[in-house]
Parts: structure tokens; C-alpha cells; sequence
């Protein structure tokens, strides 16, 4: 087996309220940052893993992304194998 490193997004599907990016965009606004118009707010999981190849790394890495680190209803995911 050979050891992976995965990057792991996960982001609200489009139509559904990020309430910590609302008060972050609110934030800067009272700031006076006013040419900021929308903020979003991602999480990003950096994950080592031991796999097969790949495709199994990438496989195991959107498993996770579906069981636990993400709501599968409200969010989307994307993962990604770093290149050494």
C-alpha cells in the first residue's frame, strides 16, 4: 500500500444560507469593507491516508466526505489527491 494525501472541500450546495459566512460578510461591512460582496466559507480537510492506488484513495476519501465530513443534504464535496 502506498501512503496518499488528500485534500478534501466541502462547501453549502447553492441555495442554502451559510449563516457564518452572513456574519462574516456583515462583519466586514461594518468595518466599512465596502466593496466586498459575498463571502463564502469552505472546510477543508488535509487527510494522509494508506491505499491501494489512486482511485482507491479517492474512493476512501469521498466515503468519509459522505459517512462524516459532510450533510450530504445541504453540502457538496470534492476530492482531491495532491501530487507529491
Amino acid at each position: 500500500m502506498k501512503t496518499f494525501q488528500l485534500k478534501v472541500r466541502v462547501r453549502y450546495k447553492d441555495g442554502i444560507l451559510d449563516p457564518q459566512a452572513e456574519a462574516i460578510f456583515t462583519a466586514l461591512q461594518k468595518l466599512e469593507f465596502r466593496t466586498v460582496e459575498r463571502v463564502e466559507c469552505d472546510k477543508l480537510f488535509m487527510i494522509s491516508l494508506k491505499a491501494e492506488d489512486e482511485a482507491h484513495a479517492i474512493s476512501l476519501g469521498r466515503d468519509m466526505a459522505q459517512k462524516l465530513l459532510s450533510s450530504v443534504v445541504m453540502e457538496n464535496f470534492e476530492v482531491e489527491v495532491l501530487k507529491p
